[in-house]
């Protein structure tokens, strides 16, 4: 009788340990299950609005249109030498084709766009336009495809010293910031500190001076 009660205690104790192993087994398959990765969504480029931007009908049923702005790219300014090629460049990539986009974030900025990386027939949309020299490379993003073009004098390149958009703002601000016919917002001469843009400044412009002034 007394090993019979020693053998069930002994049986009841392993089944014990094997419900203990067997939960803290499960418990570890969803601790080691993998993070979801970014958004990824597909869709047809409808239009291209500059030579970073697009707007992108996904194929999913309902699903509302997207501007996208290419992560790890920076176009040149409107109104800055390049940009009417930038935007070719992309186009004649894109536009009415398919392509996957994977979302930076799905939360856009305050005019709605989100930051996404393109992808064409498995080719990074942005690693192109960067290596044939019709954008810059943003962030970390891009850094030997952009040294590639330099060497190679593709597309803004050909112009010795080109400067960059991030430049191009740093120095003489957004092209937005121009009034209609490209007059900054009058100032009194004796509130000039900087000289006053009276048509969009270009590389040619900015070169000649001759729309500058004091």
């Amino acid at each position: 009788m007394q090993a019979h009660k020693m053998m069930n205690s002994g049986v009841r104790a392993l089944a014990g340990g094997c419900c203990g192993l067997a939960l803290m087994w499960a418990c570890t398959v969803v601790v080691a299950a993998p993070a979801r990765g970014p958004s990824a969504i597909v869709g047809v480029v409808t239009q291209v609005l500059d030579g970073q931007t697009v707007l992108i009908q996904p194929v999913e049923r309902g699903a509302a249109a997207l501007k996208v702005q290419l992560e790890g790219v920076d176009a040149p300014e409107p109104c800055q030498s390049g940009a009417a090629q930038a935007k070719d460049a992309l186009a004649q990539r894109v536009e009415r084709k398919t392509v996957q986009v994977t979302l930076a974030s799905s939360a856009g900025d305050s005019a709605g766009t989100v930051r996404g990386k393109l992808s064409l027939k498995g080719q990074d949309v942005g690693a192109v336009l960067v290596r044939e020299g019709w954008v810059w490379h943003e962030g970390k993003h891009y850094t030997q495809e952009e040294r590639q073009a330099m060497a190679d004098k593709r597309g803004v390149h050909a112009v010795k010293k080109a400067m960059s958009p991030a430049e191009f703002r740093r120095r003489y601000g957004p092209c937005h910031a121009f009034a209609p016919g490209g007059a900054r917002a009058p100032q009194s001469a004796a509130s000039r500190s900087e000289p006053v843009w009276l048509d969009p400044p270009t590389e040619e412009r900015i070169n000649n001076g001759s729309s500058l002034s004091y």
